[in-house]
């Protein structure tokens, strides 16, 4: 599955806070999400290793525009949403995604 989405940000050095919520196939599936800015790319790869896993952590990026990027291992998305999620905020602006 792949999303694109465009963010502004204030204009001041910032970081968001992923939290991603894996479906029942989480330990089959690896996944990758990257924010791209003008500055470059910020990555992180991760595999899960039991169903329903839950991911909670900060990516430090720069303030202005992003294109968000999610992809896992099968390239089919998720195939359930129950209860898989994907949340990005901080806690200055809350909830972006």
């Amino acid at each position: 599955m792949k999303k694109i989405l465009l963010l502004l940000l204030l204009p001041i050095n910032s970081w968001v806070n992923f939290k991603v919520q894996f479906d029942f196939y989480a330990p089959s599936e690896s996944n990758f999400f990257m924010v791209s800015d003008s500055l470059g790319d910020t990555s992180m790869f991760f595999q899960p290793t039991v169903p329903y896993e839950y991911l909670d952590t900060l990516v430090f990026i720069e303030s202005g525009s992003y294109t968000i990027t999610l992809t896992d291992s099968f390239g089919d998305g998720w195939i359930s949403n129950q209860p898989a999620s994907f949340k990005m905020q901080n806690a200055c602006q809350g909830q972006i995604i």
